[in-house]
């Protein structure tokens, strides 16, 4: 028995550091771009002179633009940024159903209708009286209800195929005053 404890607690040593040094060299946390540019100017006696420039470039993430807000007459509709919109109620999509199933907000107030459910296999298609918009399968948007009135929201799942029948996902009922 003391010869394994001999090699065992020295291996788990060795595996531990060898973990910790392939975690550094993964995560490392700057990524620089070296372009070379080396170029030959010959003046009028043949002489060769050679210039190096170096440039370093760190990359960045690039932003995407969310599409555009569709507007009409009684609310406003856009693709969810967290970075900018402060939503005042949030109604999530997950086990079949909206949560809450019922709002009431005041005129001007915005809801944040965002899918919870990550096992979704078909994108869902939220319909929001007669106004459709997709959320994919892991969607959010950002909802503005200019008009008092009582509004009715429907997720369907949708399907590509003409012959497979929809079916709704969950429905909801926002009270506006």
């Amino acid at each position: 028995m003391d010869s394994k404890n001999n090699t065992l607690y020295p291996l788990i040593i060795l595996f531990f550091l060898l973990g910790i040094v392939v975690g550094y060299v993964i995560h490392k946390p700057e990524t620089r771009i070296e372009y070379v540019n080396k170029t030959i100017e010959v003046a009028s006696t043949p002489t060769i002179k050679e210039v190096e420039k170096i440039v370093y470039v760190t990359a960045t993430p690039t932003y995407v633009a969310p599409a555009a807000t569709i507007v009409t007459a009684n609310f406003s509709v856009k693709v969810y940024n967290p970075d900018t919109d402060k939503p005042t109620n949030t109604m999530e999509l997950t086990n079949r159903r909206f949560n809450p199933q019922t709002l009431s907000i005041p005129t001007g107030g915005t809801v944040l209708i965002k899918i919870s459910d990550y096992s979704l296999q078909s994108p869902l298609i939220l319909t929001l009286d007669s106004y459709e918009m997709s959320l994919g399968t892991s969607g959010a948007v950002v909802v503005t209800f200019n008009k008092k009135g009582i509004y009715n929201l429907k997720a369907v799942i949708s399907s590509g195929d003409p012959n497979v029948i929809p079916q709704t996902y969950g429905e909801a009922v926002v009270t506006v005053s």
